[in-house]
């Protein structure tokens, strides 16, 4: 999931340029060679750019090639400053599309499409809101402004060196789901494959 056009939002892509892809071998040789995991990548894109729900292409993408797993990789929107660019979350319930900046779309999880499916978040961004409480709350002054209405603004903020950091862990997911699913072959020999 992602737009390639904005880099805090373009986990999913980046990490499908280094996802070790296998399907094309069992329809160039008939049938899959010895001990490769038959992989396909796609990188769903969002409704702007595509005028097509990821949760639409996914949902018939899952029908058409009928695969016993689904991975979805996307950025996630977090209400921590400490988690910004510093974690990754896996979880078996889904994912929302958009859901963390208030653009909810179609779900992609077990229920939605029939099979297993592995959502693989990393938080790029945080609302500014969130900043400003961490730091009120860090300097102590909570209590002070308790029941005051903070109106802060509504914007989204993200690491100055967002770019070097969504080519690195993109680059550290694509190459953990490389090994996972190809345990015969070492991270070297899966990295000279997939940097070709």
């Amino acid at each position: 999931m992602g737009n390639t056009n904005i880099t805090p939002d373009s986990i999913g892509p980046e990490t499908v340029k280094n996802i070790m892809v296998t399907r094309q071998l069992k329809q160039l040789y008939g049938q899959m060679p010895e001990k490769v995991t038959e992989i396909s990548a796609v990188s769903a894109g969002v409704p702007g750019l595509t005028g097509i729900q990821s949760g639409e292409i996914v949902s018939s993408l899952v029908r058409e090639l009928e695969p016993d797993l689904l991975i979805v990789i996307d950025a996630l929107a977090t209400n921590s400053m400490t988690r910004l660019c510093a974690s990754v979350q896996i979880t078996d319930a889904g994912i929302v599309p958009g859901s963390g900046v208030g653009n909810s779309r179609t779900e992609i999880s077990e229920a939605s499409c029939g099979i297993p499916v592995l959502a693989i978040g990393v938080p790029t961004v945080v609302d500014s809101g969130v900043i400003i409480r961490e730091f009120v709350e860090s300097v102590g002054m909570s209590a002070e402004i308790e029941d005051i209405e903070l109106e802060t603004p509504d914007f989204l903020v993200t690491s100055k060196d967002i770019d070097a950091v969504v080519k690195k862990i993109s680059k550290i997911i694509a190459y953990a789901l490389n090994v996972l699913f190809n345990r015969d072959f070492t991270l070297e020999e899966i990295m000279e494959i997939v940097e070709q």
